[in-house]
């Protein structure tokens, strides 16, 4: 798994640097051991795992939660990390994070991986109040992240992730290109690239023939 500097660390959980870097300070977000409490010479850098905290965090920022309470939501993520959940999580299963907000300052959670009901093709999630076992509790202030989608939004590769989604745009080769020394994109560069390919679609451009 990669580490990310903060610049890199912040797009990919969609934060500006400004507040990523109060994620940082807070502890919100955690660098890696090697470089924590490295001096002013070694940049920080940020494990995917992190990110994913991060990611969380920020959702709930904007729903009001204090700092501490984030903080104290960071670590409880963070103690879960080296986990079960994280793991099936990681493999794509639908693991969710799951929420009872009630704010400024007051939060309960756990973990529940969504299930197919007998003979039905849809995934379900319990909407009782975390860990509440009785199922006629039902939560009135729940909030579900998809911990599977959030770590695959802070790990996939955009480059990547556009020229798998979108096979043929060839004007896209030379962007995609431009951006391969780094594996990540600004929002203002995914919005560009994203309106381009729209036009070229329209227009019926092609990938040029083999190239995939």
């Amino acid at each position: 798994m990669t580490d990310y500097p903060m610049t890199q660390a912040a797009a990919r959980i969609r934060q500006s640097e400004r507040t990523f870097r109060l994620f940082a300070d807070k502890g919100i977000v955690l660098a890696t051991p090697e470089t924590r409490t490295s001096g002013r010479g070694r940049a920080k850098v940020y494990a995917a795992t992190e990110l994913a905290i991060g990611y969380i965090a920020g959702d709930l920022l904007r729903l009001g939660l204090t700092t501490p309470v984030l903080i104290g939501l960071a670590d409880w993520l963070r103690s879960h990390t080296g986990g079960r959940f994280f793991k099936d999580a990681r493999e794509g299963k639908p693991i969710y994070v799951r929420l009872a907000v009630n704010l400024p300052d007051g939060w309960s959670g756990d973990f529940k991986a969504a299930f197919r009901p007998q003979h039905r093709d849809e995934l379900h999630v319990p909407v009782t109040e975390p860990n509440q076992t009785d199922p006629a509790v039902i939560s009135d202030r729940l909030i579900l992240v998809n911990l599977a989608s959030v770590i695959q939004a802070v790990e996939e590769d955009a480059a990547a992730r556009w020229q798998r989604a979108n096979s043929r745009p060839s004007d896209l080769l030379a962007a995609l290109k431009a951006g391969a020394e780094r594996d990540w994109h600004t929002e203002a560069e995914i919005r560009e690239l994203t309106d381009r390919m729209a036009a070229l679609v329209a227009a019926g451009d092609r990938w040029p023939e083999g190239v995939r």
